[in-house]
């Protein structure tokens, strides 16, 4: 494993046959992703150093926040373990989009729902490159994965954005 190190890459999600398509920039401590779903450009940047999540709504120049929990951090590219993970098998070795990876078997409940899936996690960086359900209804990936130094930036919020709240209903 490389600590400190950082990347970006290509993510493709397919939800029920719907394709979304997006970018990930990620250091150790914060991602970014951006994805276009229904004309709408969005933006979500999670940080663990802050313990927070910010869902950017670009056109309107806001942005809403949200506390970042521990289950949260583990569904995002980590191999640590997923939400509600009960039982993790190891298939063997792969190699997805250029990148050696061991293939997981991950059983999981979360609540009453029992369910599995698989993880390919990277070899030398040890995060997820792809992940699917047993069914075919979910499969995420990410593609032309490039190490390097990232933007500060990145992981910023935009200047001149404003905070959305939500109205509570009464």
């Amino acid at each position: 494993r490389r600590p400190g190190r950082a990347s970006h890459a290509v993510s493709v999600s397919v939800v029920n046959g719907k394709q979304i398509t997006g970018k990930m920039y990620y250091k150790p401590d914060r991602w970014r992703i951006e994805a276009e779903t229904e004309g709408k450009h969005q933006i979500s940047i999670f940080r663990r150093d802050k313990k927070i999540i910010w869902h950017i709504a670009a056109q309107q120049k806001q942005y809403l926040e949200f506390p970042l929990r521990d289950e949260d951090m583990q569904n995002l590219f980590t191999a640590r373990k997923v939400t509600g993970e009960v039982k993790r098998e190891a298939l063997g070795k792969e190699v997805i989009n250029g990148r050696k990876t061991t293939k997981y078997r991950i059983h999981f409940q979360i609540e009453k729902t029992q369910g599995v899936m698989y993880q390919w996690v990277d070899e030398e960086y040890q995060f997820a490159i792809k992940s699917a359900d047993t069914e075919g209804k979910f499969v995420s990936e990410l593609k032309n994965i490039k190490m390097g130094p990232q933007r500060g930036d990145l992981f910023e919020l935009p200047a001149g954005y404003t905070k959305y709240t939500i109205p509570m209903s009464k």
